[in-house]
């Protein structure tokens, strides 16, 4: 059966129309954390009868008998019973078939989740074509800026197509934090369009000193002006590895821009790339200054720093600085 998407399972929580077992995949926590806040809140409006009725395991500790043990008993002062069983995949293949036996007739009042990163264990392998999968999968980079729009038009508001860019960058893939940053921009700016200002003043970076300015400065290789911003972010508080995260993504964006151009015809780079089409416009400036294997280069020149800001004890500014250097020079 195809797997569930994270949004569909919530639907069904919604609805109240659950199968009595669901595997959760996949390595995306912030989709894990949803479905179970989402069926806290639908099984047991109640608070005390959560106490009573949600049993948490870990795959570790447990055996498949322990798991129909505790899926069998009755709910307490509730109509559901929540198992969950987190580290799935970790569960003793010894005894699945007694689950399986328990899959041909489950308890109707209790709701399993079986809970794995990968479902590639011997056990999960005999059980996962038997109940349906949610797949909570992460969000890829050309996917987030989707991901973004889709949860701001969520909360009832709407970023600029600069806003949106501006965001994806500073906060990555991380879902968690997206959350966290939504947040401070609503409260920020509780009505109204979110342009790039809002977010440049609602994460407390600088108008002309920001690390979009440095990317863009590196962009077309120039030296004074990228060292001067970099100097003035560390000295402001950023963090060195935050920036050289940022700017690892952008350089293997571009690195992956420039193969995609070289081997690939299409009029949709902006799309596939999950870009703007001003920053692709951005993009196409750039690799008139940098070549395939120079982005390779400055990708490595990126790790290398990264490295050494976490384990040598040299300090960030001569660091920052020296990256900034090379990558112009590269």
């Amino acid at each position: 059966m195809a797997a569930l998407t994270p949004a569909q399972m919530l639907a069904l929580i919604r609805k109240k129309e659950l199968e009595p077992v669901y595997l959760i995949g996949g390595k995306e926590k912030f989709f894990q954390d949803q479905i179970l806040s989402a069926l806290d809140k639908s099984l047991f409006p109640d608070p005390g009868a959560r106490s009573l009725n949600r049993i948490v395991m870990q795959g570790t500790d447990v055996s498949f008998p322990d798991i129909v043990s505790a899926c069998m008993g009755f709910p307490m002062l509730s109509d559901r019973k929540l198992v969950i069983v987190k580290d799935a995949a970790k569960i003793s293949v010894a005894d699945v078939d007694l689950f399986i036996n328990y899959l041909s007739a489950p308890q109707a009042a209790t709701l399993l989740l079986l809970i794995a990163d990968s479902d590639k264990s011997a056990a999960l392998t005999k059980i996962a074509a038997k109940i349906p999968r949610v797949d909570c999968k992460p969000v890829t980079d050309w996917k987030i800026q989707e991901w973004i729009i889709s949860r701001v038009k969520e909360r009832g508001r709407e970023f600029t197509g600069e806003a949106v860019a501006a965001f994806s960058d500073y906060v990555g893939t991380n879902l968690l934090m997206i959350e966290n940053e939504l947040d401070k921009i609503n409260n920020y700016k509780p009505q109204g369009k979110i342009d790039l200002d809002d977010i440049i003043a609602a994460t407390g970076m600088s108008r002309e000193y920001n690390v979009f300015a440095l990317q863009d400065a590196l962009a077309v290789r120039d030296i004074k002006k990228s060292m001067r911003i970099a100097t003035m972010l560390l000295e402001n508080g950023e963090n060195i590895n935050m920036l050289l995260v940022i700017l690892f993504g952008f350089f293997r964006k571009l690195s992956t821009y420039a193969v995609l151009r070289a081997t690939t015809e299409t009029r949709s780079y902006a799309r596939v790339l999950g870009v703007r089409d001003f920053q692709l416009k951005k993009m196409n400036e750039a690799l008139k200054r940098y070549n395939r294997q120079q982005l390779e280069q400055v990708l490595v020149l990126i790790q290398e720093t990264d490295w050494k800001s976490k384990s040598s004890g040299e300090k960030s500014l001569p660091l920052m600085q020296m990256i900034c250097y090379n990558i112009c020079r590269v």
